[in-house]
């Protein structure tokens, strides 16, 4: 998550940078995504929330990967990190939609709950890094430093 700290997407970001990135890397981005997640991306979306709401499980499996947080912890990495910050709502729909899914394990602690990785989770997250990972440190590059192919 390395590269994602210091840089704040921009509202002007348009869909022109789309054309070039190989539509099968965007079909097996997509396809990943639908399999594992069942999301959709909004129709009238903007594209920088539709790019944000895609990656809250992403992230939230990465930041779980090497610790246990309670969700509060996570909202606020996750805000941090993206510069965005989520509903309170919806991010904690997300959490319990991938509890559900086996994604995450959860307890209680001091009245606060917990959430760490399960297995499922941690293979999930390395089944994006293996198969997608390179192609999405690409799409974001040429979002953020925009150059001519």
């Amino acid at each position: 998550m390395k590269f994602l700290e210091g840089n704040n997407l921009t509202r002007n970001l348009t869909s022109k940078y789309l054309m070039y990135i190989p539509a099968r890397m965007l079909k097996e981005f997509i396809n990943y995504y639908s399999r594992s997640h069942g999301d959709t991306m909004k129709v009238s979306e903007e594209p920088v929330t539709a790019f944000l709401r895609g990656s809250y499980r992403l992230l939230i499996l990465a930041l779980l990967e090497h610790s246990r947080m309670h969700g509060y912890q996570i909202l606020k990495l996750v805000e941090r990190i993206t510069g965005h910050k989520p509903k309170i709502s919806t991010f904690y729909s997300i959490l319990n939609e991938m509890e559900r899914r086996g994604l995450l394990s959860s307890y209680i602690e001091e009245e606060r709950r917990v959430y760490g990785l399960t297995e499922k989770g941690r293979h999930s997250l390395n089944e994006f890094r293996s198969r997608v990972g390179d192609g999405a440190i690409r799409i974001i590059d040429i979002i953020l430093r925009p150059k001519s192919l």
